[in-house]
Order: C-alpha cells, then sequence, then structure tokens
C-alpha cells in the first residue's frame, strides 16, 4: 500500500524544481506582480464581452 518508488520520485523532482526556481526568483530580485498586471480569467463574465471589450 501507499505510493510508488516512482510516485515518491516524481513528488520530490516536482517540489525541488519548484523550490529551486523560487529561490533563484528571490535571489535575482525578479518583481511579483500585482493581482491587477496578472490579468487572466474573470469568473462569471461573458466570454464573448471579454473579447468584444
Amino acid at each position: 500500500m501507499g505510493l510508488s518508488d516512482t510516485s515518491i520520485l516524481d513528488i520530490v523532482q516536482i517540489v525541488a524544481y519548484f523550490n529551486f526556481v523560487n529561490r533563484i526568483v528571490l535571489g535575482l530580485g525578479v518583481p511579483l506582480e500585482s493581482i491587477e498586471e496578472r490579468g487572466g480569467y474573470k469568473y462569471g463574465e461573458n466570454p464573448k464581452k471579454m473579447i468584444d471589450g
């Protein structure tokens, strides 16, 4: 029972990569985006309205 060795390895590699990238970004002083700058999908809005403006 439990996770296979391959699954555990996958999880460890994903977490390690995420940690690595975060440390690089923080070390380089990359500015973070504000919520307004991110854009993205606005839930509850009509997709046609978003395309037409």
